[in-house]
């Protein structure tokens, strides 16, 4: 189980899930290190009055680009106050395991639970796609990183208010962008970067 110190996060204002995988490039960029990313989105979504309230997250066991179904994932999700580890096994099996947290979140979004979603290396067209078609749906705005998902996310009809690729972004990069952007559709102007 991975523990964070975010003591104080909870009780925020708008309600944001953070989405994805580990990815290929994201992986030798911040995406092997799930406890970095964490930290650094957390610590800018407090930052603009937002509080992460749902976590959808496959890591793999080596960049997407070159492992196979077969090859070892773990599947983390929220648990209110901290990032957990809730399943491993082949990435095939976590797969399965992360369309029904996938399922979970896209009710959360239909249900108005969820105020934006923030994504990186994401699957629109597997283990993200209930989610995504939530999104595309309800039109809560999104930011994330990920080439082809977000391109395909985008195609979907979906609110993406800050998109790139992964490639020269660090896990603080990505934090700041889509907080800024969150932050200006939410009209907060409360928002200072937490960059110390």
């Amino acid at each position: 189980m991975i523990r964070l110190d975010l003591k104080g996060h909870k009780g925020m204002g708008k309600k944001i899930a953070f989405i994805g995988s580990s990815g290929g490039n994201l992986y030798k960029q911040g995406g092997n290190n799930l406890p970095a990313m964490m930290k650094e989105i957390c610590g800018q979504t407090k930052a603009a009055d937002m509080e992460i309230v749902f976590v959808q997250y496959v890591l793999a066991s080596g960049s997407l680009d070159n492992v196979d179904s077969d090859s070892k994932a773990t599947l983390y999700t929220w648990n209110g106050t901290e990032v957990q580890a809730v399943f491993q096994g082949t990435l095939t099996e976590v797969n399965v395991e992360a369309a029904k947290v996938d399922a979970e979140l896209a009710k959360k979004i239909d249900d108005g639970e969820i105020d934006g979603v923030m994504f990186v290396s994401a699957s629109p067209d597997g283990a993200n796609r209930q989610a995504m078609e939530a999104c595309a749906r309800t039109k809560i705005p999104m930011a994330g990183t990920g080439g082809s998902g977000v391109a395909l996310t985008q195609n979907m009809g979906c609110n993406v208010l800050s998109a790139s690729g992964t490639t020269g972004t660090t896990n603080r990069t990505r934090a700041v962008a889509f907080t800024t952007a969150l932050a200006k559709k939410f009209n907060s102007n409360r928002y200072l970067c937490n960059c110390s």
